[in-house]
């Protein structure tokens, strides 16, 4: 087995099939090791959590079972990576390590960096694959869109042959908290909801993702399978495609609402590639303004009791203490009300965005660094390409839950206000009706959103400020298609 072993170290793809480092190690000769580290450092970090790590668990033990299945084993051990391979090392010689190319957070990068000084040390190969629609080097967006279709059209990699697999004893258990209200992790529950998806709830996409009430189930809640890579973004694309062929044979009103929907998702798709080839760009958006003259913006006003408040769904604004309760509840809730959540927090509380996207992330079981960060500092404005967007908190409530249904049930001090005031409870002279165990608001929302806009404003007027501008543009931004 010396000098003839190649190691596949899983980290974020959980998977067997479509697997591109996977099949090529498979294919290059020698016996091959299936790995997968449980980082104890990776889970202290201050951007997990448990539910992170749940998910993780169930996602390999899946994996783990897949390969039961076809008689193989994964060996799954703990420790700090380059401690594990220089243990692999000691045990096998010298071997090839192969990996998908992951864009994740500054700890993962970091992580990343010393496997590579470690393998150049010990003249170990470390073969490091693309992985859907995120490229490597690029130092400009121009053609991004163009490489991502053809990535996306190439033929799925199907389960290598896993003749030649060994296995190590696992040191660590798989064993998982049960949390009902949460997505569980796996590739047969990713299968599960994308089938779901496409043949039930996918029809309901286009116009039902805004409201919660709605899109928890109108949105394909697929995002932690690809996050955790459960799911390839080829795989997704490719079983999209073929069931928006299949739409077309059926007749219009047997196809009515399905192909708009569908369409609407693809686009959905691309962008969260284009999200996330923003911090393959940038890696450090996650701990500096991408625009630099925002720099001291916020850093010198942050109200702790402020951010408290909004971590707890205590401000006083019903829709906004509504989505945050269900969020931290189920570890998930639709983009829109993301965004406001972001938006409330940077601009009507004037809270810097990194302690506002740590809490975010540690809450959603989807978290994905680049689609995160990126989306973070778009709400905070602090891109230097993107129009600040400022939510007003009271509309939002009233345009996507206007009877109230989402707030009386996630906020029970309110449940005995009228829909006339459910939105505004605090305007009501009917103060039997409101919670004295309900907090009134914390802030005057017309009042910050005036002085967020000021300030916010004040800074795209700053020498510089568009030349640096147009320089993250060239770098991040995405490209207008050609008619």
């Amino acid at each position: 087995m010396k000098n003839s072993l190649n190691i596949v170290w899983f980290k974020k793809d959980l998977r067997l099939q479509d697997h591109k480092a996977l099949h090529a190690a498979c294919n290059s000769g020698g016996k091959v090791l299936l790995l997968y580290v449980h980082e104890s450092a990776m889970w202290k970090h201050e951007g997990s959590s448990k539910r992170h790590e749940n998910f993780a668990k169930e996602s390999v033990s899946d994996l783990s079972m897949q390969l039961f299945l076809k008689n193989k084993k994964l060996t799954v051990l703990q420790g700090h990576i380059i401690e594990v391979l220089n243990h692999l090392k000691s045990k096998f010689g010298s071997f090839k390590l192969w990996s998908h190319e992951e864009t994740g957070n500054l700890w993962s990068y970091q992580r990343d960096m010393d496997v590579l000084k470690w393998a150049k040390s010990c003249g170990i190969e470390w073969h490091e694959v693309p992985s859907n629609g995120v490229f490597r080097g690029l130092k400009t967006r121009d053609g991004w869109a163009d490489l991502w279709k053809e990535r996306m059209a190439m033929p799925l990699l199907p389960v290598p042959d896993l003749s030649n697999i060994v296995a190590l004893d696992s040191n660590f258990s798989l064993e998982t908290t049960l949390n009902k209200n949460v997505q569980r992790g796996g590739r047969q529950q990713a299968l599960a909801v994308l089938d779901d998806f496409l043949s039930v709830r996918g029809k309901k996409y286009r116009g039902g993702i805004s409201s919660p009430n709605i899109a928890t189930t109108a949105c394909s809640r697929l995002s932690p399978y690809l996050a955790w890579g459960c799911l390839s973004m080829r795989e997704v694309v490719n079983r999209l495609e073929n069931r928006v062929e299949e739409l077309k044979l059926l007749t219009p009103k047997e196809r009515k609402g399905w192909l708009g929907s569908l369409r609407d998702f693809k686009s959905r798709l691309f962008w969260h590639c284009h999200f996330i080839q923003k911090l393959e760009i940038i890696p450090d958006i996650e701990a500096k303004n991408i625009h630099s003259a925002y720099d001291g913006l916020r850093e010198n006003n942050f109200n702790s009791e402020h951010y408290q408040r909004w971590c707890e769904g205590q401000t006083g604004f019903p829709f906004i203490d509504a989505c945050m309760r269900y969020l931290n509840r189920h570890g998930w809730i639709n983009f829109r009300m993301r965004a406001m959540l972001v938006s409330f927090a940077t601009n009507n509380l004037w809270l810097h965005w990194k302690p506002v996207a740590l809490h975010l992330g540690r809450q959603f079981t989807d978290y994905e660094p680049g689609i995160h960060y990126s989306q973070i500092q778009m709400q905070a404005g602090t891109t230097g390409i993107n129009a600040p967007r400022i939510y007003n908190p009271v509309k939002q409530g009233v345009d996507q839950d206007p009877d109230g249904l989402f707030i009386r049930c996630h906020v029970p001090e309110l449940k005995k206000c009228k829909d006339s005031q459910i939105h505004t409870p605090w305007e009501t002279a009917e103060l039997a009706n409101y919670s004295d165990d309900y907090p009134r608001p914390i802030i005057d929302h017309l009042e910050t959103y005036k002085t967020a806009r000021k300030k916010l404003g004040g800074v795209r007027k700053k020498n510089g400020f568009k030349e640096e501008a147009d320089s993250i543009r060239e770098l991040i931004a995405s490209r207008k298609r050609n008619k």
